[in-house]
């Protein structure tokens, strides 16, 4: 996926890990939807993943988070184990290595 990008961190030593952007569409299933949604939010947050921000969209039909992974394989891993897509919820999903720009 390309080189990670590299920033200070802790210690002055250089942040190696990427930051990936995951956009995932909901099937249409409202019910079951909102039955796994507190657990997808969950674990989410406890993957504690750097730089973690996501959300759903206003209508509900999807959802965009971005994070820091050590590389492609741990961010794949991620968005394998998401309980939506475990459950069968997602309809389409796209993860993309990303590279904000900032100021």
């Amino acid at each position: 996926m390309g080189a990670g990008r590299a920033g200070a961190s802790v210690g002055g030593e250089a942040d190696s890990r990427v930051c990936f952007a995951y956009f995932y569409l909901m099937k249409a299933d409202p019910d079951r939807v909102r039955v796994v949604a507190p657990r997808h939010a969950s674990y989410w947050r406890d993957l504690q993943l750097a730089h973690y921000l996501g959300g759903p969209f206003d209508d509900r039909t999807g959802g965009l988070i971005t994070f820091d992974a050590d590389d492609a394989a741990q961010a794949q891993r991620a968005v394998r184990e998401d309980p939506f897509v475990l459950e069968g919820l997602v309809e389409a999903r796209w993860l993309k290595q990303w590279t904000p720009a900032s100021g």
